[in-house]
């Protein structure tokens, strides 16, 4: 592992997550055991700032659930934790939505308790994980589950450095400025975009920047961090929920040709689970 990992401490994360989820009002603990047995996550900010400790705190949790285990995960919410449902959003029907249909995403909830909201999003298949690749830049490419934080692109994260996932001008002037509009969200939040071209030379193909380069949840580039009071829960090499792991690449620009770019591949593929991870530990 490189020498900013050391900044990490498996147990400083838990400890933040376990603090992210009691603002909330929610038994950390049991929230944690809900998204195991759900093949639920978090994603979004709410597991970024675990890593980075930012001022700002998360304003929201948006909890991702497969399609197959979502309405038990909603009955949870609704009835165990007390959130009450206050709008529902079937994004097919609203393409500017925020959160629109080409994530593989089918339907969102917005539930409140008090002055706390849950964003409760549907995903397509039987793995949440796969709408995260499709997020509009790498920051955000991050979730946690029940044991684990899983990070995408460490490298850049920890250094709060990002990449964009999309070409602004390969899509419509709606998607664009929805993009844009959270990039400078979370350039605001102290976040420093940058092209893939002007960060580092690399090998195509090969560095996790590449857009050529396939990724899994099993390689060697993610990192996954897992929390000291939960690692036995599951099976600590199982770093993905569902029967499916996800294969996908980045999008965007081209790595040294701007005038051309390319599109994000994301499929869900059968993966054995002997596959290597990276994994840190302390």
């Amino acid at each position: 592992m490189s020498t900013f990992y050391s900044a990490l401490n498996s147990h400083a994360v838990e400890s933040r997550v376990l603090h992210l989820l009691r603002s909330y009002s929610l038994p950390a603990h049991a929230f944690l055991t809900s998204l195991d047995e759900t093949r639920s996550l978090v994603s979004g900010s709410a597991a970024l700032w675990p890593l980075h400790n930012f001022d700002c705190f998360p304003n929201d949790l948006d909890v991702y659930s497969p399609e197959d285990t979502a309405m038990i995960m909603l009955d949870i919410l609704r009835n165990r934790f007390r959130f009450r449902i206050c709008r529902i959003q079937a994004t097919h029907m609203h393409p500017s939505s925020q959160y629109p249909i080409y994530l593989g995403i089918l339907r969102v909830y917005w539930l409140k308790r008090r002055n706390h909201t849950i964003n409760f999003i549907v995903v397509q298949g039987d793995n949440a994980a796969a709408a995260i690749f499709n997020f509009h830049s790498t920051i955000v490419m991050n979730y946690f589950n029940g044991t684990r934080l899983y990070c995408s692109m460490p490298e850049l994260t920890l250094r709060k450095i990002s990449t964009p996932n999309v070409n602004l001008f390969d899509i419509s002037l709606e998607s664009a400025w929805r993009t844009l509009a959270c990039i400078i969200k979370y350039s605001l939040r102290g976040i420093t975009f940058k092209y893939r071209r002007r960060i580092v030379p690399h090998v195509c193909g090969t560095d996790p920047i590449c857009p050529a380069t396939i990724r899994t949840l099993h390689d060697n580039a993610g990192l996954v961090i897992p929390f000291p009071s939960r690692v036995n829960v599951v099976r600590a090499a199982d770093a993905y929920d569902g029967s499916r792991s996800v294969r996908w690449s980045l999008g965007g620009p081209h790595c040294y040709m701007p005038e051309f770019s390319y599109s994000t591949i994301l499929e869900c593929i059968d993966v054995p689970q002997a596959e290597e991870v990276s994994q840190i530990n302390f």
